[in-house]
This record gives structure tokens, sequence and C-alpha cells, in this order.
């Protein structure tokens, strides 16, 4: 009896730290993985192993695993119809993990490849804040400038709007009156109301803050023929009182 008893203790340790049966995640990640690892990344067999753990690390919230294989998938699998999706729940990861500089460099190649794309807004806006934090406004507002320019649509406008607010900030006067042209870019693609009289109002001041005044006369000359219902005494006033105009 006493055998029994100290042997018993003896395990008691070893039963405790024994290790927990895996999840069926866990199990079914790991299945996937010894798959993986028998096929070239660039087969047809990886592509449709990898978009499975992509999807279930993205599911699960397993971060590591979905940059790790997500990252394998974008390299090889560049062609893949499903490329672009991978991508942006790349740029999902590496935004939780806060790895700024791969997904500045992801990002600028989805929008190199997706500019037109419906994600296209979302991911530059994260490329815009990804750059700011790291002290890179010029950077940022240019990224801002490209995906305006290449797609200037109402969707969009805040790229617009961001770039034009972030060429003011760098107090460089050559590199401000990029503000103006941007602001008065928003007026001249975007129906009239009141988010363009604001981007015209910018425009007017930008351009003064600059002494480019030819060019402040012409966008006032474009408020008053294009705002739809804006008295001209009104824009006048505005424009002649307001040093400095935000949108």
């Amino acid at each position: 009896m006493k055998i029994r008893i100290l042997f018993s203790l003896l395990i008691m340790p070893l039963a405790l730290c024994a290790a927990p049966k895996p999840s069926e995640v866990d199990q079914k990640a790991t299945a996937l993985e010894a798959q993986l690892n028998k096929a070239l990344d660039s087969s047809p067999e990886a592509a449709k192993v990898m978009l499975e753990l992509v999807d279930l690390y993205y599911k699960e919230g397993r971060v590591f695993g979905l940059v790790r294989v997500g990252e394998r998938f974008t390299k090889a699998q560049s062609s893949h119809a499903r490329h672009r999706e991978v991508m942006v729940k790349l740029i999902d990861g590496l935004e939780v993990m806060a790895r700024r500089d791969e997904l500045i460099t992801i990002s600028r190649e989805f929008l190199s490849r997706y500019p037109g794309s419906v994600e296209a807004i979302d991911v530059v806006q994260r490329l815009g804040d990804a750059l700011n934090h790291k002290r890179k406004p010029l950077e940022a507002a240019d990224a801002y400038r490209a995906l305006w320019l290449h797609r200037p649509v109402a969707a969009n406008r805040i790229a617009g709007q961001r770039s034009s607010e972030l060429y003011t900030s760098t107090g460089n006067h050559r590199i401000r009156a990029r503000s103006a042209e941007m602001a008065e870019s928003l007026l001249d693609r975007l129906p009239g109301g009141e988010f363009t009289l604001r981007a015209g109002l910018r425009a007017v001041n930008e351009y003064r803050f600059v002494s480019r005044w030819v060019e402040s006369n012409t966008v006032i000359q474009k408020m008053f023929k294009n705002g739809p219902g804006i008295q001209m005494h009104t824009i006048a006033k505005i424009v002649f009182t307001i040093p400095v105009f935000n949108f």
C-alpha cells in the first residue's frame, strides 16, 4: 500500500504537467501545415492548402499564422484569383502586430496592383497612418494623392482631403502649393455641395498663402460658377475674412 501511494505521489506532478489535448482548430492547422510542407508554394495544391490556412487563422484570430502563411501565398501565388483578398487579410494581420515597415511595403504593392479596387481607400488610409507614425507625412500625402488622381470619385474623396491636409502640415511653401492643387481638384471633380464649397475655400486660402493670386482668383470664379444655390456675397465674405480654411 505504501509503495502504491509513493508511486502515485511521484507520478502526480507528471500528470498535472501533461499537455492538454489539442483543440480541433490546432489539429486541423497541424494537418494542413503538414500538407503544405509536402508541396511547392507555387503549385495549385499548395495554393488550396494555404487558402484554407489563411481562412482558418483569420477566422480564429491567429495572427502569427495568418501573417506567415499570407506572406507565402502573396509571394508565390501572385496571379491567383484570391490574391487581392489574401493581401487585405495580410495587411490586417500586419496592422494588428504593428509591423509597420512590412505593412507599408505590402500596402504600396496592393495599391500598385489594385488601385481601382473597393479596398483601395481603406488600404491607403492604413498606409497613411503607418507613414505618419514613422514621421513621413509627405510620403503619406503622396500616397493619398496618387489614389485620388487615379480614381477621383466621391468614394475616394477622403484621399484627396487627407492629401491636401498633409501637404499643408509640411510647412514648405513649394510643397504647400500641392495642398491648394488637391483642394482645387476636389472642387473640379466632385458634384457641387457643402464639401466642394469647403474644398474651394481651402484652395483659395492655400494659393494665397504661397502668393499664387491668379490661381486663387480662378478658384473663386469656379465657385461662383459651380456652387449651386450659393450666393456670391456669401462666398466673397468668407474668402476675404477667413485667413485659413479647413475641411
